[in-house]
């Protein structure tokens, strides 16, 4: 089974924190108005909640996911018709290429040893003219966060995705000040967030889950980074 405590690696809406949720929640919505084409791919789709989300008539939705019991868990829950999730690895898609018309991976790339194979891929399984829409946190200081093994500034994470694909949009979601973001990424006020008292002014701060273009000068900063691209 899934773990029945969150750790903050997989998202499990009726075990993750609110705030939690919310994000995960707006990036579905926010996607689900943006997807071109009739044949979607959901990668890392957890446990397909999120392809719950994303249903629209006449559209195919697959959902792969590295985890067995998380997609065992979604086949049992969530899918609907026209829909389908099977176990893979995000660095080697097992799909044919030009298969898609959207591909879309929430939180995903920051997980992989090698996040170039995901765009690679991402890439020969879209077809000519697809669509991704793909989201990452941004990097806030030197230690990771315990389930990452990479994470990237905005302007690395733009660089990254043009490599190999025509950047339409670069959106943020939560946006903090500056001054507050980069207080709350020291090693040591990071530790002190398990306090609740730390914890519940961070939340405060942690501004709204809406996405939004980023703003012309740097005074605040997006927890997290949108971006829409473009397989030309």
């Amino acid at each position: 089974m899934v773990n029945s405590e969150y750790t903050g690696e997989r998202w499990i809406p009726e075990l993750a924190p609110e705030n939690v949720s919310r994000d995960h929640l707006t990036r579905y919505r926010y996607a689900k108005k943006r997807i071109v084409g009739d044949c979607v791919l959901d990668v890392a789709c957890g446990v397909g909640f999120g392809m719950k989300i994303l249903s629209l008539p006449g559209k195919k939705i697959v959902g792969i996911d590295s985890s067995w019991e998380a997609v065992k868990l979604g086949r049992d829950r969530y899918l609907s018709e026209r829909q389908s999730m099977i176990q893979a690895d995000a660095h080697s898609l097992p799909f044919q290429s030009d298969t898609f018309s959207t591909v879309i991976s929430f939180e995903t790339i920051e997980h992989l040893r090698q996040p170039d194979y995901l765009l690679k891929e991402i890439r020969r399984t879209l077809i000519r003219g697809g669509r991704l829409i793909i989201s990452t946190p941004v990097r806030k200081q030197r230690q990771l966060d315990q389930f990452h093994l990479r994470e990237f500034t905005v302007p690395e994470f733009i660089r990254l995705v043009s490599k190999y694909f025509a950047v339409e949009e670069v959106k943020g979601q939560r946006l903090m000040l500056a001054p507050w973001f980069w207080f709350f990424s020291l090693p040591w006020v990071d530790r002190l967030k398990r306090a609740s008292m730390i914890k519940n002014l961070f939340r405060r701060l942690y501004g709204r889950d809406a996405i939004s273009p980023l703003p012309r000068f740097p005074f605040c900063i997006p927890n997290f980074i949108v971006v829409i691209a473009r397989k030309e």
